[in-house]
């Protein structure tokens, strides 16, 4: 009997010893995978070459008839493409804007030399006042170029005449023209 339950407990500790065997031998599998990230942000860059323009328009002592005009080049250089649009707010004085007929093109070749030729596009014509109420933001702004490239050019003529009303006499007029690029 004593043989029998020595037998029964060698049995009994072989079948604990196999089961953990089996619960500690059993296999896993695992896999893992990583991947690193970098980001940049890209550039968006509009510049003027070449003679940049400080003053678009730049005339004193003018009368109805005289006629004032100017033209600027803006190139782009940035890395995405980009929507251009041109848009206005007056800086300081503005009480000259409702005497003021004026006109924008966007000049068919990427220099001043098609100014107030048959390669302009007029893209504006109007009251100087009334170019600031339409076109006061970039969301409201003339949209100039559909998308822009790294390198791509454009020019802008401006033109403008005070009207025959002698209401204009001693009045100014200060304002910017700010062309804008922003992602397409």
């Amino acid at each position: 009997m004593l043989a029998v339950a020595a037998a029964i407990a060698v049995f009994g500790a072989a079948v604990v010893l196999f089961a953990n065997v089996v619960a500690t031998s059993s296999a896993r599998v695992a896999a893992t995978t990583s991947s690193e990230g970098l980001l940049g942000a890209a550039t968006v860059s509009l510049s003027q070459p070449d003679a940049a323009v400080e003053l678009l328009l730049d005339a004193d002592g003018l009368y109805p008839g005289v006629t004032v005009d100017g033209c600027v080049v803006v190139q782009y250089t940035g890395t995405v493409p980009v929507s251009v649009r041109l848009h206005a707010s007056p800086t300081d004085r503005a009480d000259l804007d409702p005497y003021v007929d004026f006109g924008l093109s966007e000049l068919d070749s990427d220099d001043c030399s098609g100014a107030g030729e048959p390669t302009a596009t007029r893209i504006f014509q109007g009251r100087l006042d009334a170019f600031w109420l339409r076109h006061g933001s970039y969301g409201s702004g003339l949209e100039l170029e559909q998308a822009m490239v790294n390198g791509d050019r454009i020019a802008i003529a401006a033109v403008a005449t005070i009207v025959d009303d002698n209401r204009a006499q001693g009045l100014t007029s200060d304002f910017t023209l700010t062309i804008e690029a922003r992602p397409a």
